[in-house]
């Protein structure tokens, strides 16, 4: 292999690159490996939140009623969080202009 080949693959960006397509197999395999929708939807958020070094991550659907709920919530420790709801202005826009 030439030596300029080389050093572009053994570059900080190569390494970061190679580091994120090696997450997304492993959260492809992850996904694939569970068919049962709740687990499902965490494995999302758990991935969204670690390939956004995130502190933790919310999955919001709309019930029956059009009203915006929570259905993941998690936090970077891959563990869920029992009754929190976002706080963020963005839940609460997106409630009000989706109904």
């Amino acid at each position: 292999m030439p030596a300029t080949a080389r050093a572009r693959r053994d570059s900080p960006f190569a390494r970061v690159l190679e580091s994120r397509l090696r997450r997304l197999l492993r959260i492809n395999k992850r996904l694939n490996s569970d068919l049962r929708l709740s687990r499902v939807l965490e494995t999302i958020i758990d991935t969204v939140i670690e390939l956004t070094d995130a502190e933790r991550g919310f999955l919001l659907l709309k019930d029956s009623d059009g009203e915006l709920v929570v259905k993941v919530a998690r936090n970077m420790d891959q563990t869920t969080l029992d009754g929190t709801a976002p706080r963020c202005p963005l839940y609460r826009q997106a409630g009000r202009r989706q109904r």
